[in-house]
């Protein structure tokens, strides 16, 4: 494929990467949002249809870290990459677990921005991706398969962290910096991918993010109403949506 980082100026790769992720991150948000007006059934729902689309999240990050352990033996960037994972799986120990009446509303309180900061870690890895791919060719990137993938992809993680915000009844200043906070990291990395940094950063992105949505797993999970089974068929339905979101990738 013919270089394109002469012919496609770095204002543009920023904007529309910005563009491609904060458009369907709104879009989440105000989805969960509107379904908020149901409380019979958001309540129980929600949190674990935002468990299976976290625990797709959780699947897909560890297997873009996995890549690293292709090749030769490398030790550095592989002890990184461990490292970043138990961070971003420990970072976070110091919150609330209690998670009964107004103890589940200060739990997601505080779980919310940190959620978006995790949203926003893998962003960054895959603005890094995106970045490359204004570079090697521009024609996978407006695909339309791969554009409806990724925006679907980006709409349940912001369902998730609307989820959260909901429980939280978090005032609207909150919404937009949370929004933001999730979806200007990959601006940031399709400017850093762009401008050639090394892949590996994509790559750290990814194992950091697989560990902070580990912990999100386990508190997501605190978050579902006792004694209702039925709400697991919820967890299977958010991690389908995502599977089957990730396989438009390959048409």
């Amino acid at each position: 494929m013919r270089d394109l980082a002469s012919e496609v100026p770095l204002p543009a790769v920023a904007l529309l990467s910005t563009l491609g992720s904060i458009i369907p991150i709104i879009l989440g948000l105000i989805l969960a949002k509107a379904s908020s007006a149901r409380k019979e059934i958001f309540y129980p729902y929600a949190p674990a249809l935002s468990l299976g689309i976290i625990l797709s999240t959780f699947y897909d990050l560890l297997h873009e870290t996995a890549g690293l352990q292709v090749g030769s033996f490398n030790p550095v960037p592989q002890a990184v990459a461990l490292i970043l994972f138990l961070i971003g799986l420990l970072a976070w120990r110091s919150g609330s677990t209690q998670t009964h009446g107004h103890e589940a509303t200060v739990l997601a309180s505080s779980l919310a921005y940190a959620w978006a900061l995790g949203i926003g870690v893998h962003g960054l890895g895959e603005g890094v991706v995106i970045g490359y791919g204004f570079i090697h060719g521009i024609e996978a990137l407006i695909d339309p398969a791969q554009i409806l993938s990724y925006g679907l992809h980006k709409l349940g993680e912001a369902f998730t962290l609307g989820t959260l915000l909901v429980l939280a009844t978090q005032r609207p200043r909150s919404w937009i910096v949370a929004g933001l906070a999730a979806s200007l990291p990959v601006g940031l990395g399709a400017i850093a991918g762009f401008t050639k940094v090394p892949a590996e950063l994509s790559t750290y992105s990814f194992a950091l993010g697989a560990g902070i949505a580990a912990y999100f797993l386990v508190q997501f999970a605190r978050l579902l109403p006792s004694g209702r089974k039925n709400v697991y068929y919820a967890v299977a339905a958010g991690f389908l949506f995502m599977y089957f979101a990730g396989l438009l990738h390959q048409f």
